[in-house]
């Protein structure tokens, strides 16, 4: 049997139009690749450099410096006697050669406290240092030329300020007593840049002396922002706690740390208002 050929049938033919859009299409996803691979991608790569070249302040927690928060913090805290007080910032330069004494020594225990928390937690008993211990943090803090005297501390055992030294027993000793609850100007801190290289170290941050008062009427709290520990140079007010509304009026104070070459540490050197 002859198969039956369907003469109506019409044969398969392609639309000019439609093969000239594909084209055009297709040319035109070439294009956008070839911009992205020439153009978009070495911008990210500038972008990633420009971020490798200005790296973020980084944590002093992070840097080999002895004990950075020992030499700030605590010499922050309110319970503090007057004299200990925001003792870096009472002037515009303090270097370790010319710092008193009693300061010293309070930073060496308050190193050691910190290192043994559960030892010195409890200052409502008798506590007791020994010499050596403090002469050993004394080194670790200011270098291995640095000089004291092993003095007794006139203060309070909230803030580890009242440590009689006894000679004979070559040993430091804290009996309990009340602390101060004086209200007192705060000092709020804030880290700007640190730098490291093969001599030295340098820490700047911003630091502001706070106060506050509570308007009964507004039932509100200001904050009175002050660039001297004596609270006399007012530089803003704000409603919440902090630099937000004066950033920029803000001192900014270095601290600088020495490497000695021979155990490769860092000793605290001086700090200075820079701006």
């Amino acid at each position: 049997m002859k198969k039956e050929i369907n003469k109506n049938k019409k044969p398969i033919t392609m639309n000019p139009m439609w093969i000239k859009i594909g084209i055009f299409a297709l040319i035109f996803i070439i294009i956008v690749v070839v911009i992205i691979i020439l153009f978009v991608t070495p911008a990210e790569k500038d972008n990633d450099k420009k971020t490798e070249a200005t790296p973020q302040p980084t944590d002093p927690a992070e840097v080999k410096t002895p004990d950075y928060y020992t030499l700030i913090n605590y010499l922050n805290l309110n319970t503090l006697p007057a004299e200990y007080y925001g003792y870096f910032f009472q002037s515009e330069k303090v270097t370790a050669s010319k710092m008193a004494n009693n300061i010293k020594i309070y930073m060496a225990i308050r190193k050691i406290v910190a290192e043994n928390p559960t030892k010195y937690l409890n200052t409502d008993k008798k506590l007791e240092i020994e010499a050596k211990e403090v002469e050993d943090a004394l080194v670790a803090i200011f270098g291995q030329k640095v000089k004291y005297e092993h003095a007794s501390l006139n203060g309070n055992s909230c803030s580890y300020t009242n440590f009689k030294y006894d000679e004979e027993q070559k040993r430091y000793q804290q009996l309990p007593s009340d602390c101060d609850e004086s209200a007192r100007t705060t000092i709020y801190t804030e880290l700007v840049n640190t730098e490291e290289d093969d001599d030295k170290i340098t820490i700047s941050q911003k630091v502001a002396f706070i106060n506050f008062d509570y308007n009964l009427e507004e039932k509100k709290t200001y904050y009175y922002i002050y660039s001297d520990l004596g609270a006399t140079d007012l530089i803003g007010t704000a409603e919440n706690y902090g630099i937000d509304s004066c950033r920029d009026d803000v001192p900014v104070y270095q601290f600088t740390f020495l490497k000695d070459k021979e155990t490769g540490s860092y000793y605290f050197d001086q700090v200075e208002l820079v701006k």
